[in-house]
């Protein structure tokens, strides 16, 4: 039976967990099964504080995002990633300002089970990869503000391959984008500006992450964690790119 805490995860719709092997600094995201119930009440989540509250409604979005635009999507994964990301760029700041609110809770979770059954369909990609090895090494980041930190240099990525899905599920977010790569920046920076919007500019520096780090990270997600986002992201990683991103992140 999972009851769900957070407006984040999904995973009381799905079948993934996370395992964390402090030892060898590995964060893996791992199907187990599925819940027998699975319980969403937004009375439960009403004691999140506002750090959780934002760090969490971005993991749904970047559930979201990445699954729409993996090699694996499908037009059910988007419609349901569309819907998602609608709900928490509409309720995500109206929380922020009650965190008592039920309904923007209610409507937050609801886009969280959405996002969660996105990702069971198909799968996240390179935003979740990069981000399992950060919080593996620093485990004090909190897993939604790690992806927030990456996330919208991936939105740019991806938008120049995927500008059709990318554009239809950001729409809700700033209808002007087109789904043409020149309008991959522009992806970035909107998401970007939403993140802000709703209280988020934290960087890798903040929890000490710098460029000493880097390689490590990158022979993480290069090996240990290349199961995450091989076959499914929908352009090239290197090593280079990944430095690229984390760089941006600093």
């Amino acid at each position: 039976i999972a009851i769900n805490l957070t407006h984040g995860t999904g995973t009381e719709i799905d079948r993934y967990g996370v395992l964390t092997i402090k030892e060898t600094k590995e964060k893996r995201g791992i199907p187990i099964l599925y819940p027998t119930v699975g319980i969403d009440d937004p009375r439960y989540t009403l004691t999140l504080p506002l750090n959780q509250t934002i760090y969490t409604s971005l993991d749904a979005f970047y559930h979201a995002y990445e699954s729409a635009t993996t090699k694996e999507t499908s037009p059910y994964i988007e419609l349901l990633s569309e819907e998602a990301i609608k709900l928490i760029q509409e309720w995500l700041p109206k929380v922020i300002k009650d965190l008592k609110d039920l309904r923007s809770r209610y409507y937050l979770l609801y886009a969280s089970m959405l996002a969660g059954v996105a990702i069971d369909s198909g799968s996240t990609h390179l935003v979740h990869a990069i981000e399992h090895a950060l919080s593996g090494v620093e485990p004090k980041l909190a897993h939604g503000a790690g992806l927030a930190m990456i996330g919208p240099k991936i939105v740019e990525l991806t938008h120049k391959v995927r500008p059709e899905e990318s554009a239809r599920v950001l729409k809700s977010l700033d209808p002007s984008i087109k789904p043409s790569p020149e309008d991959a920046p522009k992806a970035r920076e909107v998401v970007k500006e939403f993140q802000g919007s709703v209280g988020f500019k934290e960087r890798l520096s903040d929890y000490g992450i710098g460029k000493d780090d880097f390689k490590e990270v990158i022979g993480l997600v290069m090996r240990k964690l290349r199961y995450l986002w091989e076959g499914v992201t929908p352009f090239t990683v290197s090593e280079g790119l990944i430095n690229e991103i984390l760089e941006y992140a600093e």
